[in-house]
């Protein structure tokens, strides 16, 4: 995936090493607590837009430097908020990045989510 910053095409790298990545700037050590983050933010977009945006500003920056391209999170959530189908496109590139799973342990994941959000 790509994403346009400041008139330049910036190449997105969605992978095991985005969700690493992820995990060390918010200081986490569990997939699933990862995974929850990502999945209550976007979840609650339409109650707290911000969150959602800059949830997915960090994980542009993070996608962009994983192919050693550094861009700016003011920049990714400018363009985020100017163009929200950014948002649903990033979340369809990363959800297309994980190992596929089980429709139970997609389930589980729900329901840990909702408890969370509680």
């Amino acid at each position: 995936m790509e994403i346009v910053i400041n008139e330049k095409k910036i190449p997105l790298r969605f992978s095991y090493s985005l969700i690493r990545a992820l995990a060390a700037k918010w200081k986490m050590t569990d997939l699933e607590v990862v995974l929850n983050k990502i999945m209550n933010a976007l979840a609650a977009a339409e109650k707290d837009v911000f969150t959602a945006i800059d949830l997915i500003a960090e994980m542009v920056v993070e996608a962009a430097k994983l192919n050693g391209i550094e861009v700016s999170a003011d920049d990714v959530g400018d363009v985020v908020f100017t163009d929200p189908q950014i948002i649903t496109s990033v979340v369809e590139a990363f959800v297309n990045s994980m190992p596929k799973i089980s429709a139970s342990d997609a389930e589980s994941l729900k329901k840990k989510a909702a408890i969370q959000q509680k």
